[in-house]
């Protein structure tokens, strides 16, 4: 799955996508256009919600950090809710689970409650070179990472796809001791970091002999080239297109690789969310100013306080003092405040007050958690973007179609070949690929099996079949 990815980017970009791997999915398998978060889109909380098929309401990711007393960081000892990954070890001890991602924290998020040593999780270490995080050791990982990663001072030039012989790189970088995580970062957001991934795949494949032992085996790889692109660029750069149709060539290329070797697969491809363009993603805002407005305007209604009445505030949650003591009336004087004092589109309190209606307050109810959130959420104007200091390009995190709206494909043996208009949500995927795989659905999950996408009704019990 691409981290980043926007559903009507892949649509512009069907003319340019030709004949590859990406154009075969869409045209063989069960292509969703348009398949909904409906709750906050931050890395952690969208990936929690596609592995549980529940909410941040229900999963308890509510966002990449939170605060409870201290500042909390998402991590699966935080998740409330079994995962996908979980239910296909749970199914059979004999089933395997796998998780690439350069992203560690991400590989073990989505591997879930379990002990981690019971799922193979590869992330990657400072130098970009893939490494075992969890689970039994293997002695190919060493020498594919020596062949593979950026660890030698080079220039990397980065040519479209479809260019004329002698035309100019749309970018050029160098792999460079001197400035280590400015050109890693350069690297990963490109092809080269993409081709990486997916030569890491096919190796994990081979060497590992995934989908010939007597189980199951199930990989889940988090595309992050994407994220990292669209955190520097947005989603609106070419780039990005750019990037899309090395997707759809690493894609030809892994399919091909899966017919040679004689492995029968059955593939799933979303996004964990979407990007803003750069045109809507360059204003920042002040958390702590917003903090003090929002304050003064407390002060203001209820009466000077000797101390703060703000406990903290990690965007989108305002945490209030002496919580015991908090009533309704504050919450709602704070939401208030915010929408009067700041760039603040909307809010929703822990008493389920909110400035909305309809699916934008089932949005922010999807994404509000009773212990975790806070007393009031807010979101910001379309565009708007908490400023860390460190933010470059854009971020995630809002509520809003650029960000929530993802395409979601099915792809292999018993689905069908068709394009499908209607919204799905992204907690119908875990159930679907359960059904799929024939084990039980995650613990919390509240989405739909998608009926629609088997070719001959609902699968059944599938005896010793392996997942895929």
């Amino acid at each position: 799955m691409p981290e980043a990815l926007r559903y009507d980017t892949l649509i512009a970009a069907e003319p340019w996508l030709r004949s590859g791997g990406l154009r075969r999915l869409m045209e063989e398998g069960s292509f969703f256009p348009d398949c909904s978060l409906n709750a906050s889109s931050f890395s952690s909380s969208a990936l929690a919600t596609l592995q549980t098929g529940a909410y941040p309401a229900g999963h308890g990711i509510v966002a990449d950090r939170w605060a409870q007393r201290s500042v909390i960081a998402a991590s699966p000892a935080r998740l409330q809710a079994t995962t996908l990954s979980e239910q296909v070890r749970l199914a059979d001890t004999r089933n395997r689970t796998f998780w690439i991602s350069s992203d560690t924290h991400l590989a073990e998020l989505g591997a879930g409650l379990g002990k981690p040593e019971e799922s193979s999780l590869y992330g990657t270490d400072s130098k970009g070179k893939f490494q075992l995080s969890a689970g039994p050791p293997n002695t190919w990982l060493t020498s594919f990472a020596a062949k593979n990663a950026p660890d030698e001072p080079r220039t990397f030039e980065w040519r479209a796809m479809h260019a004329a012989a002698g035309a100019p790189p749309l970018r050029s970088f160098r792999v460079d001791a001197a400035q280590p995580q400015e050109s890693l970062r350069g690297w990963q957001a490109s092809p080269f970091g993409l081709s990486y991934e997916f030569d890491f795949l096919t190796a994990l494949i081979r060497n590992q002999k995934l989908g010939r032992g007597p189980a199951g085996d199930l990989v889940t790889v988090v595309l992050d080239s994407f994220g990292k692109l669209a955190r520097a660029e947005g989603g609106d750069s070419p780039l990005m297109r750019e990037l899309l149709l090395h997707l759809d060539s690493e894609i030809e290329n892994l399919l091909a690789f899966l017919t040679a070797d004689g492995v029968e697969a059955t593939l799933a491809m979303t996004s964990l969310h979407g990007a803003p363009d750069t045109s809507t993603g360059g204003h920042r805002v002040s958390g702590q100013a917003l903090a003090t407005s929002i304050e003064k305007a407390l002060a203001t209604h209820f009466g000077p306080n000797p101390g703060r009445r703000i406990e903290t505030y990690i965007y989108p949650f305002l945490y209030l003092k002496n919580p015991e003591k908090v009533t309704r009336e504050m919450r709602l004087a704070a939401g208030k405040a915010a929408l009067a004092g700041g760039p603040v589109q909307a809010f929703y309190t822990a008493d389920g007050d909110c400035s909305h209606t309809g699916e934008w307050a089932q949005r922010m109810r999807n994404s509000f958690h009773a212990t975790r959130s806070g007393d009031v959420m807010l979101s910001y104007l379309p565009g708007y973007l908490e400023d860390t200091g460190e933010t470059r390009g854009v971020s995630f995190g809002s509520l809003y179609n650029y960000d929530v709206r993802v395409p979601a494909i099915f792809w292999g043996p018993g689905f069908s070949d068709q394009d499908f208009e209607d919204r799905i949500a992204a907690v119908d995927v875990a159930p679907t690929l359960a059904r799929v795989l024939d084990v039980a659905a995650p613990s919390s999950s509240v989405g739909r099996v998608l009926a629609e996408v088997f070719t001959s009704g609902m699968p059944g019990p599938r005896g010793d079949r392996a997942a895929r």
